[in-house]
């Protein structure tokens, strides 16, 4: 549930932002993106394990699938930080990453 209402979150604060082909017209520091990079899919790793423990999958299949589903989240997020790095937003991109350090998890030293 909870991973619902921080996906929905996203959602509201950022409508634009699901997926990035295409580079942002502006770079989004409110809310959960104040703490985290990619909240929206930080997200989705709490509706994973929330729906995992619900249906009661084995721990071990959770583990596994989890780090299929770390893999993958990793790679389109880096894909999309190059994609806006190469846009005109790139410098203002590259302050928000110094300051926001979390790519998925907050970061303790952030600011």
């Amino acid at each position: 549930m909870i991973g619902l209402i921080l996906r929905f979150w996203c959602i509201k604060i950022n409508p634009g932002h699901l997926m990035v082909t295409v580079a942002p017209e502006k770079i989004c520091v409110i809310g959960p993106y104040n703490w985290v990079r990619h909240p929206s899919y930080s997200a989705m790793f709490l509706m994973f394990f929330e729906f995992s423990f619900w249906l009661g999958i084995s721990w071990k299949l959770i583990v596994l699938m989890f780090w299929f589903l770390l893999i993958g989240l990793n790679y389109i997020a880096r894909m999309e930080e190059l994609t806006i790095l190469q846009s005109p937003l790139g410098k203002e991109y590259e302050e928000y990453m110094k300051k926001v350090k979390g790519r998925f998890i907050p970061w303790p030293l952030n600011k």
